[in-house]
């Protein structure tokens, strides 16, 4: 997903509160490495394991992790080049972007039961609203697919290059790359399949909707935090590097810093950032990226492995 991508990143820190130094400090949890294959990167979770999708040209597919022994027990061959990975409706959903299709795995027997077509160039996907939602980045639009018939049922346009997506509180919220120097973050409302609030944000890749919140992680190195009711920007953060994904435990943020191999701790009641822990080459958190043990996962897309720590 990121390894494909732009190679020149801006950084505005004029935009983003600079977190003062007094308050940063590294932190050394207990890390779990474990081996998962060339490019790892979407993470989902059903109870007692964790999904993450990897490939290259030769070998694809999803790994099941348990998540009490922390190894893989199973290997599932979906399209080709899988990035995103969600969870719902008692099944694991993998998006494959070279096949334009979203494959649906059961999540008790790890068989296939059904492969989508989707649009041109899906990367993320999130399940919410009786629905299953996919980011479709070469054709500027998000599929809504029904679990019950494995079918599209609405294709809404929603901008150019959509990334991430997430689906909270009846809202699914959509982030465009746009262009390298401007993104656009898009929520739409289920009941319609209408873009409702269009908000102008930096060069973006991910969004998180969490309670009342919707986080999203510049390409510039700074973190958004947007009021989901209004729609207006109640928080800029800058946290460096280039952001790769998002993970709320507890009364914390945590931000994938891909240009630098960090994870950021942001503490969400003062919006700052507190500390920074290394976790690897390339990270990123494409999912949830929490489990319901509160351990969080992280992707490092360039040695083929899968960090893993409860803070």
């Amino acid at each position: 997903m990121f390894s494909r991508g732009r190679a020149i990143v801006f950084f505005w820190s004029f935009l983003f509160c600079t977190p003062a130094n007094s308050q940063m400090q590294p932190l050394r949890p207990e890390m779990t490495k474990i081996v998962v294959g060339f490019g790892p990167q979407g993470i989902a979770f059903t109870p007692g394991a964790a999904w993450v999708t990897y490939g290259n040209d030769n070998e694809f597919g999803v790994a099941r992790i348990d998540a009490g022994t922390n190894q893989v027990v199973a290997r599932v061959q979906t399209g080709r080049w899988p990035v995103g990975a969600a969870t719902g409706e008692g099944s694991v959903w993998i998006v494959n972007r070279d096949d334009n299709t979203l494959t649906r795995i059961d999540a008790e027997s790890n068989r296939i039961i059904a492969t989508i077509l989707v649009g041109k160039k899906p990367i993320g996907v999130d399940v919410g609203a009786g629905s299953i939602w996919v980011t479709n980045s070469g054709g500027g639009s998000v599929s809504r697919i029904d679990p019950q018939t494995n079918s599209v049922t609405a294709t809404i346009h929603v901008g150019s290059e959509p990334f991430g997506i997430s689906v909270n509180n009846g809202l699914v919220w959509v982030i465009n790359a746009g262009g390298a120097y401007s993104g656009s973050l898009m929520c739409i409302d289920p009941n319609s399949n209408a873009v409702t609030k269009k908000i102008k944000v930096p060069w973006s890749n991910i969004v998180l909707a969490i309670d009342n919140s919707v986080w999203v992680a510049t390409l510039q190195g700074g973190v958004i935090r947007v009021d989901a009711q209004s729609g207006s920007v109640l928080r800029r953060i800058f946290a460096g590097g280039a952001l790769s994904g998002l993970a709320v435990s507890k009364d914390f943020l945590w931000a994938a810093n891909n240009a630098n191999g960090t994870l950021w701790k942001i503490d969400l009641q003062a919006n700052n950032v507190v500390g920074t822990v290394d976790v690897g080459k390339k990270p990123i958190i494409f999912g949830r990226g929490v489990d319901s043990d509160g351990a969080i996962w992280i992707s490092n897309v360039a040695d083929g492995t899968v960090m893993k720590f409860k803070p």
